[in-house]
Order: C-alpha cells, then structure tokens, then sequence
C-alpha cells in the first residue's frame, strides 16, 4: 500500500538473509489476477501452482503504485533447497522511486521453511 498521495516506482526487491542450506535463485513480480490471488508458498511443478514461467515477470521493469493505493503486482523469490533449512529466512529489501527520489526499504519479514 502506497500510504503517501504521489506514486511510487518499485525498482528491486530482495531477501537479505536467506536460511542455511537454500539457495537464491532468482526474483519475480507477477500479477495477481494472472496467478488467481497470492500463492504464498508454490511447489514449482504442482498441479495447483501458478505457472510462473508461462506469465509476465513485472521485475524487469519498475512497478508504479499510484498514491493512495495498492499494487496488484507482488513479488515473489524463487529459492532451491540444497540441505535441509536451518534457521529462518528474514529481512525483505524494496528499493523504489518517488519522484527523482530514490529509496530502500527494508522490511522485517521471515519464512520458516522445513523439509520432512
């Protein structure tokens, strides 16, 4: 939500501290209405997953939210378990433009991802 009356341009957005044992492998921002609402862990691969390679991936270009309102593109990190997570994936940097402003955000967020 873009709390301020004039828009904004998000430019990047990543995680900081990814848990031990995944790997990055890369960032996307989709639109909501192509994925049927926000998928907010998807097995890539599974029947009901969205099928992210098939959409348009808004992270190579800015993403404008006009003042007042809210986005319909989220964003989305793509990670590959390589050993069994340890610890919590945390810290979600936005970087964006407001005006000839620019910006970084970091946000406190964390993911807890475990295998069986």
């Amino acid at each position: 939500m873009n709390s301020s009356e004039t828009g904004i341009e998000i430019t990047s957005s990543s995680v900081l501290e990814p848990a031990k044992g995944l790997k990055v492998l890369g960032y996307g921002a989709y639109d909501l209405e192509d994925t049927e609402g926000l998928p907010l862990m998807a097995l890539e691969g599974s029947g009901d997953a969205p099928k992210f390679d098939e959409l348009k991936n808004h992270a190579n270009e800015p993403v404008t939210v006009k003042g007042g309102e809210e986005s319909e593109i989220f964003f989305a990190v793509r990670l590959k378990i390589e050993a069994p997570p340890s610890g919590t994936t945390r810290g979600c940097r936005y970087e964006y433009r407001q005006g000839r402003q620019l910006y970084r955000q970091t946000l406190d967020c964390e993911l807890d991802l475990r295998t069986n």
